[in-house]
């Protein structure tokens, strides 16, 4: 009994931890996701004479995130609705 209350104990004290953890690293892969959108802007600007892109069609050659489209709900043009 008392082996299951250490355990429980350590559970208790690890579980936060390792839930802060977690959302650390959610955190840092949004941070580098938004980083790279910023950095595919600045290229699309300095292609096209500074002017930046006005639909998410114009930026998606730029755009480096691994699965971008399936990650985040897309409106093609959002200006348009």
């Amino acid at each position: 009994m008392i082996v299951i209350a250490i355990i429980a104990l350590i559970v208790a004290i690890a579980l936060p931890s390792f839930q802060r953890t977690r959302e650390d690293a959610e955190d840092r892969a949004m941070e580098a996701e938004m980083s790279s959108i910023y950095k595919a802007m600045v290229e699309y600007a300095a292609v096209n004479e500074g002017r930046l892109p006005t639909s998410y069609e114009e930026l998606r050659p730029f755009i480096e995130v691994p699965n971008f489209e399936e990650k985040y709900e897309i409106n093609p043009n959002p200006l348009e609705q």
